[in-house]
């Protein structure tokens, strides 16, 4: 794990879950930035939003201060989201060397929701680095699935002149298993008080530094932004489940949902005559099950089955083929099996077309 990648506070125990976004490189590795970048460019995409971000002497951007600028400048939300709320939090330290191993700041309010900084000034478990955190603190009694999304950046910088900072952005879905997240090498200790250059001064001035903490909650219509899919009941959240992608089978899966969401097809499909069939070599029976599956199952349904039904082997799975030659062979084979039962023509009469041709002198 890229130990100054961002993660949670347990990130000894455990590796972060999402693929960790790139996290900033210690201080010290080089001089620090003079010349901000320019702010024409376009916002950044949500993968550019953990740019590494060195110790800045910042004249020309908003300082952590100018709040309302500095979020609308510098924690851009991406084109295709959009923002829940926002807010900043400022925790002035005046006596750093006389802090605890581990420090929460006082919880802070951001669109309705709690929040707190939680800080190691001597590092989690990360040898000589500060480890910094923002955690989300749910309400008493909200439902166990909670989660918020956000945007955020913790800030680090000089009381006296806050456009010395030190910035690292990132992103993430805060919830039960994961509530709070940050970066566990935020800086080397030894840069907080030793100054970069002759005109720039240490973050940690007499002792006193002041850390912020930019969030912007972005909503999450669809309930999956950022998620990892780790122990996710697709079911409980949104009533329904997949397929399962047997090596290259996507074009049939894509054909299968849309079948079964042909109300008529699909009650058509339940009333074939299937008592006596052999699932592996009834096409019919396998595709009932599959359909029965996809309405009662809490898990991805696999369609191994079917396609065995088929006279496939695993090699055909994973070759490509034709979707629409794949949905003539499957509708030929249901008309014959329903001939004669009480749902015969059913197949004609849902997927009816007629052609015309004409000569126009």
């Amino acid at each position: 794990m890229n130990p100054n990648s961002e993660t949670d506070r347990n990130a000894a125990q455990k590796s972060p879950r999402e693929p960790p976004l790139q996290g900033p490189p210690e201080a010290g590795d080089s001089p620090p930035q003079v010349s901000p970048p320019s702010m024409d460019t376009d916002p950044a995409p949500a993968e550019e939003l953990s740019a590494p971000s060195e110790l800045k002497y910042q004249q020309r951007l908003p300082t952590v201060l100018d709040e309302e600028e500095y979020i609308a400048k510098q924690i851009v939300i991406p084109h295709n989201l959009e923002e829940e709320g926002h807010g900043c939090f400022h925790w002035e330290i005046d006596d750093w060397t006389q802090q605890p191993d581990r420090v929460l700041s006082k919880t802070f309010t951001i669109a309705g929701r709690d929040w707190d900084i939680l800080l190691f000034p001597r590092g989690n478990q990360a040898g000589e680095a500060v480890s910094m955190y923002i955690e989300h603190k749910p309400k008493e009694g909200e439902d166990a699935n909670w989660h918020v999304c956000a945007i955020f950046e913790l800030i680090m910088s000089n009381v006296d002149k806050p456009e010395v900072f030190k910035t690292s952005p990132s992103r993430h879905r805060f919830s039960r298993e994961e509530s709070d997240w940050g970066f566990t090498r935020f800086i080397d200790i030894r840069a907080l008080v030793t100054p970069p250059d002759d005109e720039t001064p240490p973050l940690v001035e007499n002792g006193r530094v002041r850390i912020s903490a930019f969030v912007r909650i972005i909503k999450d219509p669809l309930g999956v932004l950022w998620h990892n899919f780790y122990n996710y009941n697709s079911r409980a959240h949104t009533g329904y489940v997949g397929l399962k992608n047997q090596g290259a089978t996507c074009y049939m899966n894509s054909l299968l949902q849309s079948l079964y969401f042909t109300n008529e097809f699909r009650n058509a499909v339940y009333q074939i005559p299937t008592e006596n069939d052999d699932p592996k070599k009834s096409v019919s029976l396998a595709l009932q099950r599959v359909f029965y599956n996809l309405q009662v199952s809490d898990e991805s349904v696999d369609t191994t089955e079917l396609t065995k039904s088929f006279g496939w082997d695993s090699y055909e799975s994973f070759m490509q083929h034709d979707v629409q030659e794949l949905d003539r062979v499957l509708q030929e084979n249901l008309e014959t099996k329903m001939k004669g039962t009480v749902v015969d023509g059913a197949v004609a009469r849902l997927f009816v077309g007629e052609m015309k041709s004409y000569i126009r002198c």
